[in-house]
């Protein structure tokens, strides 16, 4: 499937799912797979009742997709499960990359291992260890951090695995 820069302008209802209607997900009320090209996981951005937002939209097995909307985007759009929402969408293209801190970029230099698994892994992968190192407090924790990811990293182990 070839992917287009179609962008989608639609209304669509938000839905309460999960055990207690704990989350929200919108049903994509369009053909993502023609229009973005894949029928898997589609990175996207655009906005939600003018509020802008960056993520994904997730196949269901049948040929359609969904988003999943978390708080922060359901507060900025204020917008809550039940309603209909404006939803301008096209498919992100950006880079998701996020720059590597140059004391964790040394350490993972002097593993050969950590080094290439660190190259290989998904932006994501990399995002979830470096915001893990700079939300440390002290130096001596942000030490410890980046020795720690290292290691996981050489083991091929995501952050929270």
């Amino acid at each position: 499937m070839a992917a287009t820069t179609t962008r989608k302008k639609v209304t669509a209802r938000l839905e309460s799912i999960g055990p207690g209607g704990s989350w929200t997900r919108m049903q994509i009320p369009f053909d993502a797979a023609a229009a973005f090209g894949s029928r898997g996981r589609v990175a996207v951005c655009g906005t939600l009742n003018g509020f802008a937002f960056r993520t994904s939209i997730l196949p269901n097995g049948d040929g359609t997709h969904h988003m999943m909307l978390n708080k922060a985007l359901l507060a900025g759009a204020e917008a809550s499960a039940g309603e209909r929402v404006a939803v301008v969408m096209e498919r992100d293209v950006a880079s998701r990359e996020v720059a590597t801190p140059s004391d964790l970029a040394t350490a993972l230099g002097k593993s050969r291992e950590a080094k290439e698994v660190w190259a290989a892994k998904t932006p994501t992968f990399r995002a979830e260890y470096v915001a893990w190192v700079e939300e440390a407090k002290s130096a001596g924790t942000r030490a410890r951090r980046v020795g720690t990811t290292v290691e996981r990293v050489a083991r091929g182990l995501r952050r929270y695995d």
